[in-house]
């Protein structure tokens, strides 16, 4: 690796969610948002290579010592965030990435597109 796209760009709103506004406000929504931000958790305490143990069988082709480097390397960035809601940093360094590779064509103002629990 020559170069970390993630401490050049800084926070991205990419472990995010998608689901319509009255799922939202379901009982399994809130449960499901509560197992998530637990993931979360799990995550940020959890050892790469115990990561990897846990997810090594999706990504069978990937040699478990490169998995464990990922996993190290996307925690010394500090990715994954006890806090699942989504600020606005993340949002518009997310906005510029979508832009920038034209999976979107303008910029949406964040309280039309963000839901945060």
């Amino acid at each position: 690796m020559v170069a970390s796209v993630g401490a050049a760009i800084g926070p991205v709103a990419f472990s995010s969610l998608c689901a319509n506004r009255s799922w939202l406000e379901t009982d399994m929504a809130k449960a499901f948002l509560y197992a998530y931000q637990q993931a979360m958790l799990d995550i940020i305490e959890m050892p790469a290579d115990k990561i990897t143990t846990i997810i090594h069988d999706f990504l069978p082709d990937i040699d478990r010592d490169v998995l464990i480097k990922t996993i190290d390397a996307y925690k010394q960035l500090d990715t994954w965030k006890a806090d699942i809601t989504i600020n606005s940093d993340s949002y518009q360094n997310l906005l510029k990435i979508f832009l920038h590779s034209d999976y979107i064509t303008k910029a949406h103002p964040m309280e039309s597109c963000i839901v945060n629990p």
